[in-house]
């Protein structure tokens, strides 16, 4: 599944209806270190947001908590969903477990293999052919 970097409400749509006209599923990644701002509850919103307008598609959904530890425990509490996190290999494996027994999943890496739509000029365009290159391989 690819992976696109969302910065808020228009990019999740802008996403989810490329995913939608072309019926393949997708992951929305946040912004990067967005557990600790814009924040847990703001991803949640918008994630919540994202499966009602957007109930017919496929999608999955990580929060990027950058090299907070913290953040990512937090937001497993929070049943937030998967978290990303770029840590020390021992700390990672802590949070993976933690993660594992609340039912949900970390992830390392972060977006890097994501189309970011941030200061995209047609992020439309952009996801259809981000979303259609998975056929190629490319």
């Amino acid at each position: 599944m690819r992976r696109i970097r969302v910065h808020g409400p228009e990019h999740v749509r802008t996403a989810l209806q490329a995913a939608r006209d072309l019926g393949r599923p997708v992951i929305l990644i946040s912004p990067p270190a967005a557990a600790g701002f814009p924040g847990v509850g703001w991803w949640r919103a918008l994630m919540a947001l994202a499966a009602q307008e957007f109930a017919d598609v496929a999608f999955d959904h990580v929060l990027d908590c950058g090299p907070a530890a913290g953040h990512a425990l937090a937001a497993i509490r929070s049943g937030a969903g998967p978290v990303a996190l770029e840590v020390e290999t021992e700390v990672f494996a802590k949070i993976a477990d933690i993660a594992e027994q609340a039912g949900t999943r970390a992830e390392s890496g972060g977006g890097k293999d994501a189309l970011d739509l941030l200061g995209m000029p047609a992020p439309g365009l952009a996801c259809r052919e981000w979303l259609e290159a998975e056929d190629t391989g490319a």
